[in-house]
């Protein structure tokens, strides 16, 4: 159960405060637009729903060398194997929510639940598998601003 805690706090926390971060110079602009802003200007390209290998295994050799640091050798590999399937699980759930009908009660609130980050409150709703930390950091409302 902790590595669930672990891995929608990741997903939450790099979504609002990484792939959400402009800056102030037009280099930082460009980049957010390059990894994230042109998921939000189309949503629907499923060419831009998964984060490129060129950025998801630095950022996997990181979290493993993170997660090796803070617990040990002994247990890093059952925690970043759970943390890898629950990165998977977030991958799945985002392409089901913006290329598939949601047909369970389930499905249709988290899509209804990202579509709207994506088309009236970009500045709220990070989680994208789960809204546990939007809601324990009041970001569930679209007026939200960060």
């Amino acid at each position: 159960m902790l590595v669930v805690f672990l891995w929608t706090f990741a997903e939450y926390t790099l979504h609002r405060f990484v792939f959400h971060y402009t800056g102030p110079r037009p280099w930082q602009r460009r980049m957010f637009f390059v990894l994230h802003g042109v998921h939000h200007d189309f949503p629907q390209d499923s060419d831009r729903l998964v984060m490129p290998l060129g950025a998801s295994i630095p950022m996997g050799v990181a979290f493993y060398a993170l997660f090796r640091l803070v617990i040990g050798p002994l247990l890093v590999d059952p925690l970043f194997v759970g943390f890898g399937l629950g990165y998977l699980a977030y991958d799945g759930s985002h392409y089901a929510v913006h290329h598939f009908r949601m047909g369970s009660g389930l499905g249709r609130w988290l899509k209804r639940y990202h579509m709207i980050h994506h088309h009236t409150g970009a500045d709220a709703r990070y989680g994208v598998s789960s809204p546990l930390w939007d809601w324990v950091f009041g970001t569930m409302s679209e007026r939200t601003r960060s």
